[in-house]
């Protein structure tokens, strides 16, 4: 956790949405999330954890719909 660079914060409510970038590929779970004037990228590692983020960052993201 002491190498770990802060990138900026995410600002879930003006998120316009999440996505994976390769939604075919069964190895890479990259996933963007899209603000205004940025694109965050996110790798969280296997489809496990994919999915856990995505239940917990989806309903936080612009209305929640």
């Amino acid at each position: 956790m002491e190498n770990i660079q802060r990138k900026g914060r995410i600002r879930l409510k003006d998120a316009t949405s999440l996505q994976r970038l390769k939604p075919d590929d069964r190895k890479d779970y990259t996933f963007v999330i899209k603000e205004p004037n940025r694109d965050w990228v996110l790798d969280p590692g296997s489809a496990s954890a994919f999915t856990t983020w995505e239940e917990k960052l989806h309903p936080m993201i612009g209305d929640g719909e």
